[in-house]
């Protein structure tokens, strides 16, 4: 199996714009888990088990920020 890295990033791709890289990689990341199976379930793939569980799943309520940035001050006995 190959990694991530060998799957998504060999060869290097040129994109012309952030927007063309994500919409690349999410339809990279789907036709991957179409093809996957299930780690658990194995007779499914990655993708049929989203959509069995997926009424389960809370929706999100906003956009999801995934980096936070704070400055703290610190000490040599912290």
């Amino acid at each position: 199996m190959q990694s991530i890295r060998g799957r998504f990033f060999q060869p290097q791709l040129r994109f012309a714009s952030l927007e063309e890289l994500n919409g690349w990689l999410e339809a990279e990341c789907r036709r991957c888990a179409e093809r996957q199976a299930h780690p658990e379930q194995g007779d499914q793939t990655i993708a049929q088990m989203l959509e069995i569980e997926r009424p389960a799943l809370q929706s999100m309520l906003g956009p999801f920020d995934g980096f936070n940035e704070s400055e703290h001050g610190v000490s040599g006995t912290c």
